[in-house]
């Protein structure tokens, strides 16, 4: 909904997903769905030209899990680097930046998140317009970007990769954010339905 232009509608549903989440019982997984919810709320205020409350909402996701190489927290750092940007904090946008590139350009197995983390780097390359008004160095940026993508084109890939593959419930384990917010879309889609929440995981 948000790459459709309608970021105020994605912002709504993410809320109402938040809030869900708020309501469940079962703790681990209504805490990982905050942090998709506080994710997608985030990248929506950053659409929205909010970036202060984006910020917060992303700052959030970011101290809720401990490692960098986790997610929702690296989509987090990949977005604080624009939102910082905006912002006029390029420190601040060069240390988010630096997270993704040693994630993309490290030995984790989980190949989809150091993907996740070349996309910020070329996201900076498009950015871009020469070294000066760069965060990182071309030669890092592209570096970390053909170690997970080889010679695949930038655009290409943002325009469809990051947000069918990487969003997808298969690369990334999301199944009880993805239970919840799912309820809430279909709430709206049809408000004679009653929003359920997911069984909590069996033991």
């Amino acid at each position: 909904m948000r790459h459709q232009g309608r970021a105020l509608e994605a912002l709504t549903i993410a809320t109402e997903a938040l809030d869900e989440a708020d309501r469940c019982t079962w703790s681990d997984q209504s805490s990982a769905t905050r942090l998709y919810a506080r994710l997608e709320r985030g990248r929506c205020l950053l659409e929205l030209n909010q970036e202060e409350k984006g910020v917060v909402e992303l700052r959030q996701v970011v101290d809720g899990q401990s490692l960098p190489t986790a997610y929702p927290r690296l989509g987090a750092h990949r977005s604080l680097v624009r939102a910082y940007r905006a912002t006029g904090n390029l420190g601040a946008a060069k240390e988010h930046l630096r997270v993704c590139l040693d994630v993309a350009m490290g030995d984790s197995p989980n190949v989809v998140l150091r993907k996740v983390g070349a996309v910020a780097a070329a996201e900076e390359l498009v950015r871009g317009s020469d070294e000066t008004t760069m965060l990182a160095s071309r030669v890092e940026l592209e570096r970390a970007w053909a170690m997970c993508f080889g010679g695949v084109a930038v655009e290409a890939v943002r325009a469809s990769w990051i947000y069918r593959r990487c969003c997808s419930v298969d690369a990334l384990p999301c199944s009880g954010a993805t239970q919840v917010v799912q309820a809430v879309v279909e709430a709206h889609s049809d408000p004679r339905r009653a929003i359920r929440h997911p069984h909590p995981p069996s033991a």
